[in-house]
């Protein structure tokens, strides 16, 4: 039997797979990150089952995922954690710095467990105002995190925003096709670092 293991992806909408997707509703799994890194984690490891915990909720700001975060039970049974927050508290006019503190202090919990995290950039999101204080969000995580970050911003931008073929057209939300890549960009970054947990 594969030896199996487990991440714990913990969100918003980004991280439930909306609007295609919900974990507690069921929908198309594809239309979630999770689903495809999966897919890329098992045909990279075949000796392990690795396990995706799809704990992302629709609407949450960053406080309400830090807090649901310090209320998984038994965090050590998770190798890493993947932590992706903000969008909407920038779409709430939260500024960055505040979003920052939640975030750190998500990742202050997680080392104090002993779990990696790893924080994702927040995506391209075509609403007037909003491009300059997500770019400073996304320049205080690097800011920040030396490593363990997952920036998808890059893959998913054309010209400062969404691109149309990794969107639905609300200039916010992904597409199977973006959901795709942001887990080619996850599994890129998760590489770098398995190899020591899972050996």
């Amino acid at each position: 039997m594969p030896l199996q293991k487990k991440i714990l992806c913990i969100g918003d909408s980004h991280t439930a797979g909306f609007p295609q997707f919900d974990p507690n509703f069921g929908g198309l799994p594809e239309s979630s990150y999770e689903f495809w890194l999966e897919v890329s984690l098992q045909e990279e490891y075949p000796e392990y089952s690795v396990e995706l915990d799809n704990e992302g909720i629709c609407g949450e700001f960053s406080t309400d995922i830090y807090h649901r975060l310090l209320a998984i039970p038994n965090l050590r049974k998770y190798i890493c954690v993947l932590f992706w927050g903000g969008a909407n508290d920038l779409g709430m006019g939260r500024r960055a710095e505040q979003i920052w503190k939640t975030i750190d202090l998500a990742l202050q919990y997680c080392n104090s467990e002993g779990v990696p995290v790893f924080i994702f950039t927040i995506p391209p999101m075509n609403i007037s105002g909003l491009q300059k204080h997500l770019l400073k969000l996304n320049e205080m995580i690097h800011a920040n995190l030396a490593t363990n970050v997952i920036d998808v911003y890059p893959s998913l931008e054309r010209n400062g925003r969404l691109d149309s073929q990794f969107g639905i057209g609300d200039g916010v939300h992904l597409s199977i096709k973006g959901y795709k890549t942001v887990a080619g960009v996850a599994f890129d970054s998760l590489k770098k670092f398995l190899p020591d947990i899972l050996f």
